[in-house]
């Protein structure tokens, strides 16, 4: 997606979003500390959330309506070929790599 090779046994994690412009960029930050596939659903978010998360380094599936986490999380796991994916929410606080590596074990 979007030129980025990545293979499918890499890790990746997926967020699902919605109006998170305040925390979003952050666990994307820890996510790609971790993985270098990191995908954000915007779930129709009318705040920044987008644009943040993709400054932060995210692949973004900007999605034009709310359709809810399930659909947002469907949405992301449709632009990643990979065969773990860690599932996190776009407001975690405290987030470390290190928690995602117990995740991923």
């Amino acid at each position: 997606m979007g030129g980025m090779s990545v293979s499918a046994s890499s890790p990746a994690v997926v967020i699902a979003a919605f109006n998170e412009e305040d925390t979003v960029a952050e666990v994307v930050r820890v996510a790609r500390t971790f993985t270098s596939e990191v995908v954000v659903a915007s779930d129709g978010s009318v705040d920044d959330t987008a644009r943040v998360a993709r400054e932060a380094g995210a692949v973004v599936v900007d999605l034009p309506q709310n359709v809810g986490k399930g659909g947002a999380l469907h949405a992301a796991l449709l632009a990643t070929r990979a065969e773990v994916v860690v599932l996190l929410d776009a407001d975690l606080t405290g987030l470390s790599a290190e928690h995602l590596r117990t995740l991923s074990d």
